[in-house]
């Protein structure tokens, strides 16, 4: 009975829109490809205070879903920051340990997607909390993908996003599920940190009903499309090296004093693909001084592969200082330092990298890059109409014309191209 319920939810039919494909799919099925996709090139969201990129699995799921119901733009805007809210918040009561074995957007993105589809469906309380149950009990994702820059990095956000999905479909349809799972005695809590602090949740929530503030707010949103501890070493080099002119040849040794992350938290000194060019940080570094940006071309084809970058890219080192910890908290801060062949030593800290919620981009530099991303895919009067739809999605009846543009698979190359 009870699959017999969920399975109409989840059947071929019209289906939810599939991203640059013109295609549509089921539910979950749409939601999983769609996070997928979204998280691939690293450039969407990342909630520093639990190292997860929330916007992959809770965007691709509530939209997903407010396109199959027929939901409004403020209905959606609603579901993303109760998936962000939920995520967040059941992340606080783990961390920090927590990240030192798992993805984080694996392990609270399911959590966060249940609670935005959740959202959608108007479910009542009881049913979002066996939804949230349903997807926590069968989370995971270990940080391999870190280190090795493997695709299963992007299959996490899209595997949250499927979770989330069905353990919504599913509560809606009726289905007894766990209650009290985040806190159980063996539950989420217990599973998946050292500390076990079973009291840490409810304390969380305690304060989460007297803030006035939203955890979405706290997401920052990338103007770099690689791992987020690269973005203020990024900045600081490039600081560093057009204040004083210098070459990637002029160069000794890059010294980057960051926050101890985990064990050897983006230290890949031989990448070998663009997923794992994204998550080293001795090449952002090397490709930001190189070519003065970090944009989409620098992790075209196998420039990280290049000889004369990967003998730069031995003069990086990370050395971890707590302090930086302490003096910005809830962000990825670097102090760099570069030591030049001459003999001369330089130093530029970054505390807050730039598009941050304490440096947000503003709106041209967000419209930007936005263009930069979807000028790969739609023409330029597309662009324009995206631009405009997002720009007032809370009054949008509905979101079916944003998804028509995002499920655009033109024949041919727009007009417009990345630069």
């Amino acid at each position: 009975p009870l699959m017999s319920a969920a399975a109409p939810l989840t059947a071929s039919g019209a289906g939810a829109s599939v991203l640059a494909t013109g295609g549509r799919a089921p539910l979950p099925v749409a939601a999983s490809l769609n996070g997928s996709t979204i998280h691939t090139i690293d450039y969407d969201d990342t909630h520093m205070a639990v190292v997860a990129h929330f916007g992959a699995s809770v965007v691709a799921a509530a939209l997903a879903a407010a396109e199959m119901r027929q939901a409004s733009g403020a209905d959606l805007v609603v579901a993303v920051a109760a998936g962000f809210e939920m995520g967040a918040r059941v992340g606080r009561a783990v961390m920090p340990d927590h990240y030192q074995r798992w993805h984080s957007t694996a392990s609270l993105g399911g959590i966060a997607a249940a609670a935005a589809t959740s959202r959608v469906l108007g479910l009542d309380p009881l049913r979002t909390e066996i939804a949230v149950g349903f997807a926590a009990d069968d989370t995971g994702g270990t940080r391999y993908c870190i280190k090795e820059g493997d695709i299963t990095k992007s299959l996490h956000a899209g595997n949250a996003a499927w979770k989330g999905t069905m353990a919504a479909l599913l509560a809606e349809s009726g289905a007894a599920g766990p209650t009290g799972f985040l806190e159980h005695e063996l539950g989420f809590v217990w599973a998946y940190t050292d500390e076990r602090p079973f009291d840490r949740l409810e304390q969380i929530a305690t304060e989460a009903a007297a803030d006035t503030s939203w955890e979405i707010a706290r997401a920052d949103i990338k103007a770099h499309p690689c791992i987020l501890s690269s973005h203020t070493a990024i900045e600081g080099a490039l600081r560093i090296t057009r204040r004083h002119d210098l070459r990637l040849d002029d160069i000794e040794a890059v010294i980057l004093h960051q926050p101890a992350y985990s064990d050897r938290h983006g230290l890949n000194y031989r990448p070998t693909s663009a997923m794992a060019a994204r998550l080293s940080v001795p090449y952002c570094v090397v490709a930001a001084i190189r070519d003065g940006r970090v944009g989409l071309d620098q992790f075209a084809g196998d420039r990280f592969a290049d000889p004369a970058t990967r003998s730069h890219m031995d003069k990086v080192t990370i050395a971890p200082d707590p302090s930086l910890a302490t003096a910005y908290p809830g962000s990825a801060p670097t102090r760099v330092e570069i030591r030049t062949t001459g003999g001369s030593r330089h130093t530029e800290e970054v505390g807050h990298a730039r598009g941050s919620h304490e440096r947000p981009l503003d709106a041209d530099e967000f419209a930007e890059k936005q263009r930069e991303l979807l000028g790969r895919r739609l023409h330029s009067a597309e662009i324009d109409r995206w631009l405009d739809l997002t720009g007032r999605l809370e009054g949008l009846p509905a979101v079916d014309e944003l998804c028509a543009l995002l499920r655009t698979n033109p024949p041919h190359a727009p007009e417009r191209s990345a630069t």
